[in-house]
This record gives structure tokens, sequence and C-alpha cells, in this order.
């Protein structure tokens, strides 16, 4: 089945990173942005360019699409990172920006995800955005089918998942090699070997973690995070886009978009009281899905006289 002009305008939704959640909106079909990659220079070479506008700055990498950064992302990434900053200790500093890199880079893996298996059903990314909302991919026209469309959409997830495993499988080499014992003419060896089995495990519990192993850990379960949350069945994440497509291959597209429409409204609900909930205990949590989109999603289709547009947009 091919998607008719309508459908090539939806938009596949990814991850919110508001202090700690994440999400992206990725738009089939978009008027706005640059459409070609980075050219290459007289000799042969790619140049890196950049141009700022809208607050933020557009950079050109070789092979990628073009990247727009906002200013107002590092927020949310102070936000995540605010717990390393107040330990005001040198490694506290290094977890800090290396955890600040990874938020980054694994926003920029997913929406690269969505952009890739695009090009593989013959879509082409123009432009991808980074912004304290999340981050989004925009596409030229195209007519994938329904098959590719949900493939595309879960491109985001399974690479934050491909992330998690790797952290974390990282994570388990860094502390194979911590548990190493030292050479064995050092005196640490010849202090240790006199322990027993549960004391060696007993002080090694007691160091602290080291930066690296701070690091990958906390990365890995930020990208599991950033997946499940957009498998949610909600707008504007990636699960609400498969929930709406799954629907309305079986209901019609205006009883698919009043279902996704209405749960996304109660796990909006949810969210927000989760939020009230953890101001109560000094913590700021902001997190998709947003009351805003569901609400004209299921407005939209309980008026049975207005044309349908798409959710996510104004």
């Amino acid at each position: 089945m091919r998607w008719n002009a309508d459908a090539l305008r939806a938009i596949f939704t990814s991850a919110s990173l508001i202090k700690g959640k994440a999400k992206a909106t990725v738009p089939l079909a978009s008027t706005t942005g640059p459409s070609h990659l980075t050219p290459p220079m007289a000799d042969g070479r790619m140049r890196l360019r950049h141009k700022i506008y809208g607050g933020g700055d557009e950079i050109h990498l070789p092979g990628l699409p073009p990247i727009w950064v906002q200013a107002w992302l590092i927020l949310p990434i102070l936000a995540l990172i605010s717990p390393f900053l107040r330990k005001a200790t040198l490694s506290g500093l290094i977890e800090s920006v290396f955890i600040a890199l990874g938020i980054m880079l694994s926003i920029l893996a997913h929406e690269l995800g969505h952009a890739r298996m695009g090009q593989r059903f013959g879509l082409r990314p123009t432009l991808i955005r980074l912004h304290a909302g999340g981050g989004e991919v925009e596409f030229d026209e195209g007519a994938p089918t329904r098959r590719e469309y949900r493939l595309v959409i879960l491109a985001g997830p399974a690479v934050n998942l491909l992330i998690f495993i790797l952290c974390l499988s990282s994570c388990e080499l860094v502390k194979t090699f911590l548990a190493s014992p030292p050479p064995p003419d050092s005196e640490s060896f010849l202090f240790i070997r006199e322990l027993s089995a549960e004391s060696r495990q007993f002080l090694l519990s007691m160091r602290p973690d080291p930066a690296p192993l701070v690091v990958l850990r906390w990365l890995g379960w930020f990208n599991l995070a950033l997946a499940f949350l957009n498998l949610l069945p909600a707008y504007p994440l990636d699960g609400g886009h498969l929930f709406h497509d799954y629907l309305e291959a079986r209901l019609g597209r205006r009883r698919a978009q009043l279902w996704t429409g209405l749960i996304g409204l109660v796990l909006a609900i949810l969210v927000k009281g989760l939020m009230i909930a953890a101001l109560t205990f000094g913590m700021l949590i902001w997190s998709p899905p947003y009351l805003t989109p569901n609400w004209r999603a299921f407005r939209q289709a309980l008026n049975k006289r207005a044309s349908l547009s798409h959710p996510d947009r104004p």
C-alpha cells in the first residue's frame, strides 16, 4: 500500500530530552531547511561549514545531512548533569563533560537511525534538528509502504537499545579489568592474598566507581529510558505514530487519531501528576507525552466536519 499526499506529511517522532527524557520528530515532507549534503571542495576534500539562524547553529559534516543545534539545548543537559556538577570534584567535572557529550550524541544517533533507514527506502534526509525539546529529521517527499514507514519509525529506538547494550557490556569489561589482581611482587598483592574472598569483594565494593564506569552506566540507562519513552502510544512519540498507523489500517484515520489522542491524553495527565509529585521532593522532571498535541488530535477527530491535520503541527 502506498501513502497518499496527506499521509506523507506525517511526522515520525522519537525522543524528548528534558530532565532525563527524550522526544524527537521526523517529518517525511518538509518545505524548510536545506536539501543538500556538504559539497566537496575543489581538491575533492569535504569541507566543514556552519550557519547561525533561529537561535542555533547549522553544522555541515561530511556525509551527513545538515545538523542544526539550538542554543537552548544546553538547559536540559545542564539539568541532567547537575548531580555530577554538585560533587564539586575533578572526577565530577569529568563525568559531567562526557555525559553531556553522550546525551547529545545519543539523540543525534537516534535521529541518524531514522535518517539512514529512510535512505534505504529512497527517502532523502535534508535536515536534522537538535533542540531543547529533543530532535527531528526532515525528509524530502517520498512514498514509503506501511512496512517501510514502520521500520523508519522503529530505527530510532532500536539505535538507543543498541547503545544501551554496548554501554552495559563495556561496563562489565571495565569492572573485570578493575577486579584483576595487582602484580604478584607488589605490597598490595601480599595484603590482598591474606584476605578471604568475602573481604576482597567488600574492599572492592567500597571503592568509588571510576569515571569511565559512571559515564558508561549512566548513558546506558539513559538510552534505555529514551527508547522506552519513545514507544509510548501517544503523540508526538514514535509509539504514537506506530499505534496510529496500526489502527488506521483497521479502523480508518479518524478513529485512529481519536484513540491515539485519547490514550495520549491519559498518559500526559499521568506524567504531569508525576511531575507535581516529584516537585514535592525537590526534583524537577519533564517528560513526554504532552497535553497539547494529544488534545488537538482528540478534538479534531471528534469533529466530523473538520479536516484532519497532523496533530504534531500547530
